[in-house]
């Protein structure tokens, strides 16, 4: 499976889902490969302080991470059937690798901060949906999530963030899960870890039903293509 993390706004934590979601498909025993196609590679450095901490005998599950750029559609095809699990981290802006990255997504998720800055990138972003579907993806699903959003109940920016999301559920779906502004995102990035091997956290039950949620559409997609082939057979 490939799952695309990008946007079209830097800032709300792309890197972050993408590290952590490595590292939890990774503590299930997946094979899983991060392609950082950012140029600020903060994947790719992350990663190298994961391998210190690997080589220095911690006991850690391995995230094997690529930094690629341009058309990588062929290579993340190539490494689908490679790796359990493919992370992409397209980084914050319009590219190429974002775009074909598109073309080869079995998921896309776009973090976005509740800010009208954020929200304001989305009629551009569900263009870029539309013509990946069109082109070469016709079953990509396409997912937004909260990220960073500010630890308060009831926040009224949250809240019309939320609606305007789900008037645009024909091209873009909301996720469940939200990812909370809380310091050891930063702690887990900065040590070449995930929030999932930290000591006490909050952090990790957001992480945890993100990986449930893709569990949930992988395990839907391999029923229908379960299916399809049943009917092939009986055509």
């Amino acid at each position: 499976m490939i799952i695309l993390i990008g946007g079209l706004k830097g800032g709300p934590g792309k890197s972050t889902i993408a590290q952590n979601l490595a590292v939890g498909c990774a503590l299930q025993g997946l094979s899983v490969l991060l392609v950082d196609a950012d140029p600020q590679g903060t994947s790719a450095k992350w990663a190298e302080r994961r391998n210190e901490l690997i080589d220095n005998g911690e006991q850690l599950p391995p995230v094997f991470c690529e930094q690629q750029t341009g058309n990588i559609r062929r290579d993340l095809l190539d490494r689908r059937s490679r790796y359990d699990m493919v992370i992409v981290d397209s980084g914050g802006w319009d590219s190429r690798a974002f775009r074909t990255a598109l073309t080869a997504a079995d998921i896309f998720y776009m973090p976005f901060q509740v800010s009208r800055a954020d929200l304001e990138t989305l009629p551009a972003l569900c263009e870029m949906i539309i013509d990946a579907k069109d082109s070469f993806n016709p079953d990509l699903i396409s997912k937004a999530i909260i990220s960073r959003a500010p630890n308060i109940p009831g926040n009224d920016e949250l809240k019309e963030a939320k609606t305007l999301l789900n008037d645009l559920s024909e091209y873009m779906l909301l996720s469940n899960v939200v990812i909370k502004e809380l310091k050891h995102y930063r702690t887990a990035l900065n040590e070449g870890r995930s929030v999932l091997e930290l000591p006490k956290t909050n952090a990790k039950a957001a992480i945890q039903l993100l990986i449930q949620e893709i569990a949930e559409h992988d395990q839907t997609d391999r029923h229908r293509t379960e299916d399809q082939a049943a009917e092939q057979a009986e055509a």
